[in-house]
């Protein structure tokens, strides 16, 4: 395996293996995570957003035949999961990479609760008790952190885990 480079603003390398000159991805997809060589997450976020809008179109169309506790269940099963899904890592993205997925969201529970689009959705998560992208984001790594953390070692620092045990509470009411 030959590796040379040529190094201006971008760093571009050529990979050669028993002589094939092999070219160079903008993006891999591995065990579904797709990760571009910017590390922006923007073609990861992109391809769960079209799952995503799948998830707030059928929860349009059978919101008029379900309660709140089916709609519920379809939340999470369609449209959490995918939200869920590497959310370690692609909700350090920058905002304006996020926005799209929190719109989606916003979408998907105005659906839910017959509300209007251009209403505020801070009230109607705290009614579902649903957590935003963001409280999301901070629950998991939170999580995260506990759960790799030594029983033995003492907290660090108090205030990365003062919210934890709010997002934990919310997070098991959201369990069925």
């Amino acid at each position: 395996m030959v590796l040379a480079a040529t190094c201006s603003q971008n760093c571009n390398f050529e990979i050669s293996m028993n002589g094939v000159r092999k070219q160079q991805n903008d993006s891999i997809n591995y065990l579904c995570v797709i990760i571009d060589n910017k590390l922006s997450w923007k073609p990861q976020i992109s391809c769960h957003s079209g799952k995503l809008s799948q998830a707030c179109g059928v929860v349009c169309k059978i919101r008029h035949f379900a309660d709140m506790k089916i709609l519920r269940l379809i939340y999470f099963s369609l449209f959490h999961s995918h939200l869920q899904y590497c959310i370690i890592d692609g909700g350090r993205a920058h905002k304006t990479v996020i926005r799209p997925v929190q719109a989606l969201q916003n979408r998907i529970l105005t659906y839910m609760t017959f509300s209007n689009r251009t209403s505020s959705a801070n009230n109607i998560f705290k009614l579902l008790k649903i957590l935003k992208v963001p409280d999301l984001y901070q629950l998991n790594l939170k999580s995260l952190c506990i759960s790799i953390m030594p029983i033995s070692c003492p907290l660090l620092s108090i205030t990365f885990f003062q919210n934890c045990t709010t997002y934990m509470i919310i997070a098991q009411d959201n369990k069925f």
